[in-house]
């Protein structure tokens, strides 16, 4: 009578455990297609309000103005969104795993969002006559440490410089990320091209903010 009673008990507890990995299956894989699926409505959300500034470098003459006017106010938004999205990508990336088909396509899709904002500022800033604090922050998740992650010692002084920060990992497999390596002979993580000019190796919140004050 006992043994019965044991052979149940164990027999209802397998089955306990293997009801509750099924479910947790089933909600990672939910959590997985619902993330993507939102993730991928949030970019096309994004492309839209990019392509609207974008109109605004077709205008000229008289229009000119009223175009950089309406720039200076939505671009900013424009980098805070993608930075937002950025970091979402980030928390899904540590969910999923960074060879996940989503997650890699995500990253494609998302370093050109990140070139379209970088090319739109450099022409929009000409055109407006202004100067702008731009890092272009080439990077790699192969061999992360916290203590040398260029885009926390970036956020310390991005504020004080006004600074706006393209995200780039070499490892993506995008051309428009590859030409932009290339045209700047990137060959080691992380570099840091700061207004034009290169910085290979991790570069402490001091080092950038040393920089960023000798070139005003």
């Amino acid at each position: 009578m006992e043994r019965g009673i044991r052979a149940r008990m164990y027999f209802f507890a397998f089955v306990v455990s293997a009801l509750l990995f099924t479910v947790g299956v089933v909600l990672g894989w939910y959590f997985g297609i619902s993330a993507a699926t939102g993730m991928e409505k949030d970019l096309d959300r994004l492309r839209s309000e990019a392509y609207s500034l974008e109109i605004l470098s077709l205008m000229d003459g008289a229009n000119q103005t009223v175009a950089c006017a309406v720039y200076s106010r939505g671009f900013g938004d424009l980098v805070y969104q993608t930075e937002q999205f950025g970091a979402n990508l980030d928390y899904m990336e540590s969910r999923k795993g960074k060879l996940d088909p989503d997650v890699m396509a995500l990253k494609s899709d998302y370093a050109s969002m990140q070139m379209r904002n970088y090319l739109l500022q450099q022409k929009m800033d000409e055109r407006c006559e202004e100067r702008s604090n731009v890092i272009l922050y080439f990077y790699s998740n192969e061999n992360y440490s916290p203590e040398t992650d260029e885009g926390r010692q970036i956020a310390q002084v991005d504020r004080e410089f006004g600074v706006y920060t393209y995200h780039f990992d070499v490892n993506t497999q995008n051309p428009a990320v590859t030409a932009l390596k290339e045209s700047y002979g990137v060959a080691v993580t992380p570099t840091l091209i700061i207004n034009g000019r290169k910085y290979e190796g991790f570069r402490t919140a001091g080092e950038l903010r040393g920089i960023l004050s000798s070139q005003h």
